[in-house]
């Protein structure tokens, strides 16, 4: 979902990216808590500048578009799925990094 959000303010900003929230149960811990996972990554920044990328070159096959787009759409799923384990063991950055404040 946070991949669908993301491609549709890239698209409202046109060429902008902005970073998306989920919280992430820690329900491995007592009182289990909840951690931010912070979807935007290089991953997914590249997946939304390519589904929007207008391709001029006519000699590039549509099921060639096709397959790389796929293929980072994978990429980037497979990242935020990583970071959400990483958060959900309490590895995640962004609500330690608050606590400083």
């Amino acid at each position: 979902m946070p991949l669908a959000i993301q491609l549709a303010v890239y698209r409202m900003l046109e060429g902008s990216t902005v970073a998306t929230y989920e919280s992430t149960q820690t329900r491995f811990f007592s009182h289990g808590r909840t951690e931010t996972t912070r979807s935007l990554s290089q991953d997914s920044a590249r997946f939304c500048k390519l589904m929007t990328l207008q391709r001029q070159d006519h000699q590039v096959q549509a099921d060639e578009i096709t397959q790389e787009r796929q293929d980072t759409l994978r990429t980037a799923m497979q990242r935020q799925q990583e970071y959400r384990q990483m958060a959900s063991r309490g590895h995640g950055v962004a609500d330690t990094v608050l606590g400083y404040k």
